[in-house]
C-alpha cells in the first residue's frame, strides 16, 4: 500500500474546527494528524469484519461517554455498579449489532451470538438486583424496571411448565 499523501483542502464550520482543535487523540496535535485519526477510525469501524473489529470499534464510540461518566463519579463521590456493569458489557452486544451479518449464512449465528449476550446482560442484572447492597443513584431504579421482566419471565416460564407438563 502506498504511503503517499495527497493533500486536500476543505472548510468546515466553527463548532467542527472548535471540536477539531479540542479534540486530542493520542499521538495527533496538528489539524491534518487529527483529521487523519478520524479517518483511521471511521475506515476501522466500516471495514470490520470479526466480532473483536465490532467490539473493538464499540469501545471506541462509548469511551468519550465512559470517560465522562469516570469523571463525574470521581468529582461527586457517587456510584452506580449498575451503569459500570453495561459499560462493560454493553461493547460486546454493540459490537455484534455493529458488525452484523455479510450473508445469509450468517444469520442463524448473528442471532445465537446476540441471544448470548442479552442472556448474559439479563444474568447480570439479576445478579445486581439479587446481591444487595447494589450502589445507586436513585435508590430501586433497577428494582423497578426488573420487576416487570422478572414477572414476564415467570409467566413464560410458568406457561412452558403447564404447557409441556
Amino acid at each position: 500500500m502506498s504511503r503517499k499523501t495527497i493533500p486536500l483542502s476543505l472548510r468546515v464550520s466553527d463548532d467542527d474546527a472548535a471540536f477539531l482543535a479540542s479534540y486530542a487523540p493520542e499521538g495527533a496535535s496538528t489539524p491534518s494528524e487529527k483529521l487523519r485519526h478520524l479517518i483511521a477510525e471511521a475506515r476501522e469501524r466500516a471495514e470490520a469484519k470479526a466480532p473483536e473489529d465490532g467490539r473493538t470499534a464499540s469501545v471506541h464510540l462509548l469511551e468519550p461517554a465512559r470517560k465522562r461518566w469516570r469523571r463525574i463519579e470521581e468529582e461527586t463521590g457517587r456510584r452506580s455498579d449498575l451503569a459500570a456493569k453495561l459499560y462493560d458489557r454493553a461493547p460486546e452486544l454493540f459490537g455484534l449489532l455493529m458488525l452484523g451479518p455479510h450473508e445469509e449464512a450468517e444469520l442463524p449465528s448473528f442471532e445465537s451470538d446476540l441471544a448470548r449476550e442479552s442472556a448474559r446482560i439479563f444474568e447480570d442484572l439479576l445478579a445486581l438486583e439479587a446481591g444487595g447492597n447494589l450502589r445507586t443513584y436513585k435508590q430501586g431504579a433497577l428494582q423497578e424496571e426488573l420487576g416487570q421482566a422478572k414477572t414476564l419471565f415467570e409467566r413464560t416460564i410458568v406457561g412452558q411448565k403447564k404447557g409441556g407438563a
